[in-house]
């Protein structure tokens, strides 16, 4: 599959395009090309560095949802807590 990727992505083909010449399932491209790619921190996330407070912290979530803490917790706490 690893030859598919390089091959559509070389070629002036659109990827349904390539995969309708090809024989190769859209959904399937796209299933090896996400798990192939390299594996990186979550972009949607700011990359932070904590400093000792005593103010209080909150975070934030995408959905809304919200935590507050009296002071900041560690910092493998909070990678847990966003997983």
């Amino acid at each position: 599959m690893e030859m598919h990727l390089a091959s559509c992505k070389a070629s002036s083909l659109t990827v349904r395009e390539y995969c309708s010449q090809h024989e190769v399932k859209v959904h399937q491209y796209y299933y090896w090309q996400k798990k192939l790619q390299p594996q990186t921190q979550d972009s949607n996330f700011v990359k932070m560095s904590p400093t000792q407070t005593s103010s209080p912290v909150s975070v934030v979530f995408a959905n809304g949802h919200q935590v507050d803490f009296t002071t900041l917790p560690p910092v493998d706490y909070l990678k847990q807590l966003m997983q």
